[in-house]
């Protein structure tokens, strides 16, 4: 009888456990879940405050405002005199009378898109590979996933534990290994919705270091009509 209770309560406590990811879809979401547990992110209203900590030791810094949903993008970096942003489709540059609204998407998508992670891989057109690998990451045990885009290839890295987005790589030339690592590390807590303290890039080919992006400060922030 004692041998019988004994099997029952092992098949109960293998029966609760996790038994893991099915699916690239399936990690994808419990990331979102661990990022965004309460969908934050569509209503994302915030001044971010960036430094960059470059190779020579220098700093740059960068202030980007989002509104998403007034459509609307700030970009600011004063040391090079920059003021620009896109509202709704109408681009506006404060210091120039040159308005380069290709440009100006192109800076908005890198900071929505980067600092939205995972939530972005949810827009339509991403190519998520339904397969996943497990493998390791700065020596961390992850699950990584492959997204193609027409131009790159990306591979994503989520902690195997938390499924928190550790890291990213992307490639214009998988075959050469032409492309970027990030590693990201920390973590903001902007109210529920968790970012990345810091996102350290890194080539590809030859490991050379590039830059460290850091989320210094942020506050909340609403576009004027």
């Amino acid at each position: 009888m004692q041998k019988l209770l004994v099997l029952i309560l092992a098949f109960v406590v293998i029966s609760c456990q996790d038994p893991g990811p099915g699916s690239s879809t399936d990690i994808l979401d419990r990331s979102i879940a661990y990022h965004d547990p309460d969908g934050l992110w569509k209503d994302f209203k915030y001044e971010l405050n960036f430094v960059a900590s470059l190779p020579d030791s220098s700093e740059r810094k960068t202030t980007v405002q989002i509104d998403l949903p007034k459509r609307y993008f700030r970009y600011l970096r004063p040391s090079a005199g920059a003021d620009l942003g896109i509202q709704g489709d109408s681009c506006f540059n404060a210091t120039s009378d040159t308005v380069d609204c290709t440009a100006i998407k192109r800076i908005r998508n890198y900071y929505t898109y980067l600092w939205g992670l995972p939530m972005k891989l949810k827009d339509p057109g991403t190519d998520l590979d339904p397969e996943f690998m497990k493998s390791s990451f700065e020596g961390r045990p992850v699950y990584r996933l492959k997204v193609t885009y027409p131009n790159e290839v990306y591979y994503f890295s989520f902690d195997k534990e938390t499924y928190q987005l550790v890291g990213e790589e992307f490639y214009k030339d998988e075959a050469k290994n032409l492309g970027e690592k990030m590693i990201r590390d920390g973590e903001v807590n902007l109210n529920g919705l968790k970012l990345p303290q810091t996102r350290a890039w890194y080539n590809t080919h030859d490991s050379l270091y590039l830059a460290t992006d850091k989320l210094d400060s942020f506050s909340t922030f609403s576009a004027t009509q």
